[in-house]
């Protein structure tokens, strides 16, 4: 796993003095003290046309701003980006390892085996390696990539403290959550992860009831609006008194029902198991002026009918995985709440499937906000999606595991390298990161 991740590293890491980049990006590392005062001063954006309350949560970008500081005491100027990037890329990994053992230990009340071991580094492979990661961090956000990074330790780290409260799994729980805090500067994705907390907590609560239980997520939830209280406040502000100007914006008229119909195009079946979006139609010119497809290399590669086969039987695995989890006695709340997530936010990325599309069509039919923040709904649920299919391709391929030890018909070591060569196979082509010549001296 983390042969793979320094390979992925050495291929796109820009050795050659260039400026890792994208579409849309911060660089705080331009100067430092006049973003950090931005981010401080966030209700107000001054620098923004003749200046206008701001709809994002950019006081949610000081944690970002204060650790590529600190980098930058130890780094080039045009370093720091590129070394945030590939952090929050092997922390994502690491989190999607440890959750999938965890869950497992679940499973087998917590006896550790190798097929556990092989299981939770398929998943972790997965979601470094999948369409959905590639496309999110080829021209990505920090805050998509921060909300990649921690989303995985969020999720272990909320399990963790209500299975069994402590001092030392609160403070495990309050880093986390502020670690995350950058993915606020785009709210819809802080939307997910509430989303995904609530699903938890109301599994965990019907499951045995108890006054305790209610004490103990009172804590957690207590926890978590106080440590983002100070950009989520003037967030629901904006949205409260500002958010009229948002939905009118004639930008968001023409555009909105554009995007909506992108990601209905992408809301196939095929589709969303390959975790392949509208990005895929994207285009950019080439340095001698050609207009390209932005992933060309990718959609090439995945339109190899070998190729979609891989992909669709690692979605067939996790299929497998959540089945076994809403079958599987003892109904858990960690399994239950794990298999309830992977459907709804399914839900949301099939815009194409009959059944599923219903329903996001009808919450864009019913509430505006919601027609307009989730109108590219791939960019904001592809990375939890990405996530929780990895951990139940490991949950899916550690039960396969388990009748093959029973029937002795091959190796367990055989099956996790095949299934490990198609992972990388599938979903990797060898294309770098876009990076720009870096003709500018550093000023940090």
């Amino acid at each position: 796993m983390t042969g793979v991740f320094l390979a992925v590293v050495l291929i796109n890491f820009p050795l050659s003095g260039e400026w890792l980049t994208g579409w849309d990006n911060l660089h705080p590392e331009f100067n430092f003290g006049l973003n950090l005062k931005r981010a401080v001063f966030s209700v107000w954006q001054e620098n923004q046309g003749l200046g206008l309350v701001g709809g994002h949560g950019y006081a949610a970008t000081i944690p970002h701003t204060l650790f590529l500081w600190l980098l930058s005491f130890l780094f080039p100027q045009h370093l720091l980006r590129a070394i945030f990037t590939f952090l929050m890329l092997y922390s994502g990994t690491i989190g999607t390892y440890a959750l999938t053992r965890y869950i497992l230990a679940f499973i087998h009340k917590n006896h550790h085996g190798n097929s556990m071991q092989m299981a939770s580094c398929v998943s972790a492979l997965y979601v470094m390696l999948n369409l959905g990661t590639v496309q999110n961090f080829y021209i990505q956000l920090e805050a998509f990539i921060v909300h990649f990074a921690f989303l995985p330790w969020l999720m272990l780290s909320f399990w963790m403290y209500l299975q069994n409260p402590s001092p030392k799994r609160l403070f495990f729980w309050i880093i986390v959550n502020i670690a995350i805090i950058p993915a606020g500067f785009i709210p819809p994705l802080s939307f997910v992860q509430l989303l995904l907390i609530a699903i938890h907590s109301v599994v965990w609560v019907i499951h045995k009831m108890s006054i305790q239980k209610f004490k103990t997520l009172l804590i957690a939830g207590f926890s978590l609006i106080c440590i983002h209280a100070f950009w989520l406040f003037p967030f629901i502000y904006y949205t409260a008194t500002h958010s009229h100007i948002y939905l009118n914006a004639y930008n968001n008229q023409q555009s909105t029902q554009d995007f909506i119909l992108k990601n209905r195009l992408y809301g196939s079946l095929k589709d969303v198991s390959l975790i392949k979006g509208f990005l895929f139609d994207a285009q950019d010119v080439t340095p001698k002026g050609n207009l390209v497809f932005l992933f060309e290399s990718w959609k090439n590669h995945i339109n190899q009918w070998y190729v979609s086969f891989i992909g669709m039987s690692f979605f067939t695995l996790g299929a497998l995985g959540c089945i076994r989890l809403l079958w599987q006695k003892p109904h858990q709340s960690e399994k239950v709440s794990l298999a309830l997530s992977a459907i709804i936010v399914f839900t949301f990325l099939a815009t194409d499937v009959p059944l599923f599309s219903s329903v996001t069509q009808f919450l864009q039919a019913n509430i505006p906000l919601f027609f307009q923040a989730f109108r590219i709904s791939f960019t904001k649920f592809s990375l939890a999606y990405g996530l929780l299919l990895s951990v139940l391709i490991g949950v899916g391929l550690e039960w396969l595991f388990g009748y093959m030890k029973k029937m002795r018909a091959i190796s367990l070591t055989t099956v996790f390298i095949l299934v490990t060569i198609g992972n990388i196979y599938c979903t990797n082509v060898p294309r770098k990161f876009p990076v720009y010549p870096n003709k500018s001296r550093d000023t940090g």
